[in-house]
C-alpha cells in the first residue's frame, strides 16, 4: 500500500499531522532531486529528524549540477539535526547519493 501526503519542510504542524496520519515515525524517509536552494536544506533535515524513528535512515539523492556548492550546507544542517552521514556515493552520471542515520539520542 502506498500513500502520499503534502509536507512543507520544517513545519511542525505538517510533521505532527503526518505522524498522526501514518500512525507514527518512519524507518526510512527518501528525498530525490530535492536540494536546490540553501535555505531549504535545514528545514528538510528538521522534518527528516522529526519523522524518523531512532536509528531511522534518510536517503538523499540529487543531481550533482543542482547540488554543487551545497554539500557543506547539507552536511552542517544534517549534523545540527543529529542526522549523521553513513555513506556518500556517486551513482551513474552525475547523481549524488547519501544515507543519513538518525542519532539514537534525543535532541
Amino acid at each position: 500500500k502506498c500513500q502520499v501526503s503534502k509536507l512543507s519542510w520544517g513545519t511542525i504542524a505538517d510533521n505532527e499531522r503526518i505522524l498522526t496520519e501514518f500512525d507514527g515515525h518512519f524507518d526510512v524517509c527518501i528525498g530525490t532531486d530535492v536540494v536546490y536552494e540553501p535555505e531549504s536544506v535545514c528545514p528538510m533535515f528538521e522534518s527528516a529528524f522529526a519523522l524518523l524513528k531512532p536509528n531511522g535512515k534518510f536517503y538523499l539523492a540529487n543531481h550533482v549540477h543542482r547540488y554543487a556548492g551545497l554539500e557543506d550546507t547539507v552536511k552542517e544542517c544534517a549534523k545540527d539535526m543529529k542526522l549523521y552521514e553513513e555513506s556518500m556515493k556517486q551513482l551513474g552520471e552525475g547523481i549524488s547519493f547519501s544515507i543519513f542515520n538518525r542519532d539514537v539520542s534525543e535532541r
